[in-house]
């Protein structure tokens, strides 16, 4: 059993906490550029006829803006910094549901099989990037069976015990759900396969992969309080073993993403952000649905407005990171006027010191978001749709 996490790649471990924190740093930035410009072309198409020219020109800047979000998500979800939306979730669900995608994805020359393991416990996870997960693995095996082959994925329960932690020292204590995704491709060397996990290796040609497919299965694991490892053979195929924490309780539905038409409102919304071009940009696409908007462009501000208009306010949508003062603590202020102002939190990466105490995990809202999933999550919450 082979993995990167092993005492004597201890400097690959900080190499990569390296590029963690970089990616870290500049996620805030670059979420409220790519959001504001996917914010803004989804407000010109509005604007112009469908198959004019300008209709295509603003579908290509937000395509191009869409890429580059996946860019940055790629490598929040390595750095271990991606917001997340849990839920009690059955990963025998979350791997019916995405089958038809990832059979589209591995190509009719791939068998795709499954083994789902009976009566799983249920993970506490973020769907999303489960299924984002599973699919960096079908295209990692895709690529390494050109000729095609068989992908097998397979779930079951594991006791994780001393004895398996002494031998492989990234393992943790407990009980958890085992996903292994193994493939009759190609293989790997031993040292490949020791960087295998690393962002932005990739044994591709130039042009045809970033190196952050791994890398991003890696994080969305480690995030998930689970833990990843790999065994490959020269010529003899490649598994990844993905082990994820169980929890108690049931599994709540996997939500579908409604194509519901967008509804507004006449209620007041305050808008804290303190980037300018996100900042307009909600604003904007909330005035055109009807709402009443008021601006904040940091901390402090957001505070004193509240206070001045607290009565009219109905919800307030607020970043988390902001000048003068952090949205938790902008939030604990305003909580002791009105304990139960419904508050959407926005972020373009999760840092636990910086999120109000225990939010309601519907309440966040990643950034970058489109028009359509902000006019969306506002509405539900006005309506009184979720808890």
């Amino acid at each position: 059993m082979s993995t990167v996490e092993t005492p004597e790649h201890t400097w690959q471990l900080e190499k990569f906490e390296t590029i963690g924190r970089l990616a870290m740093g500049i996620a805030h930035d670059f979420n409220n550029l790519v959001g504001a410009i996917m914010g803004w072309s989804e407000l010109g198409l509005a604007e112009v006829p469908p198959g004019s020219q300008s209709h295509r020109y603003y579908v290509q800047i937000y395509k191009q803006a869409t890429r580059a979000a996946n860019l940055t998500r790629q490598l929040l979800a390595y750095a271990r910094r991606q917001a997340l939306e849990r839920r009690n979730v059955n990963l025998n669900d979350v791997i019916a549901d995405a089958r038809a995608l990832m059979e589209k994805l591995v190509g009719e020359q791939v068998e795709l099989k499954a083994i789902l393991g009976p009566r799983l416990p249920v993970l506490h996870a973020d769907v999303g990037q489960i299924e984002q997960a599973l699919m960096n693995l079908c295209v990692n095996a895709r690529d390494a069976m050109p000729g095609g082959g068989q992908l097998l994925l397979k779930t079951e329960i594991t006791e994780i015990d001393e004895q398996y932690c002494q031998l492989y020292t990234y393992a943790k204590l407990g009980r958890f759900v085992l996903l292994s995704v193994s493939d009759t491709g190609s293989g790997m060397d031993a040292a490949i396969l020791e960087r295998v996990f690393e962002p932005f290796f990739t044994t591709k040609q130039i042009g045809h992969g970033t190196g952050l497919g791994l890398a991003t299965v890696y994080g969305i694991v480690k995030q998930h309080g689970g833990f990843i490892n790999a065994y490959s053979e020269v010529g003899q195929g490649t598994t990844f073993r993905l082990y994820f924490p169980a929890v108690q309780g049931k599994a709540t539905e996997i939500e579908k993403v409604a194509e519901e038409p967008l509804r507004g409102g006449a209620e007041t919304i305050l808008v804290a952000e303190d980037h300018q071009g996100v900042r307009e940009m909600a604003t904007e696409v909330l005035s055109r649905l009807g709402y009443r908007v008021i601006a904040a462009c940091d901390g402090e501000e957001a505070e004193r407005r509240f206070t001045e208009n607290h009565e009219q306010i109905d919800l307030i949508l607020m970043d988390v990171f902001m000048p003068k003062l952090f949205g938790s603590e902008v939030y604990k202020r305003i909580r002791e006027i009105r304990p139960t102002i419904p508050v959407i939190f926005t972020t373009g990466y999760t840092a636990e010191s910086a999120l109000p105490d225990s939010p309601p995990e519907d309440r966040t809202l990643q950034k970058p978001y489109t028009s359509r999933v902000l006019a969306q999550r506002l509405r539900r919450l006005l309506d009184g749709k979720q808890a």
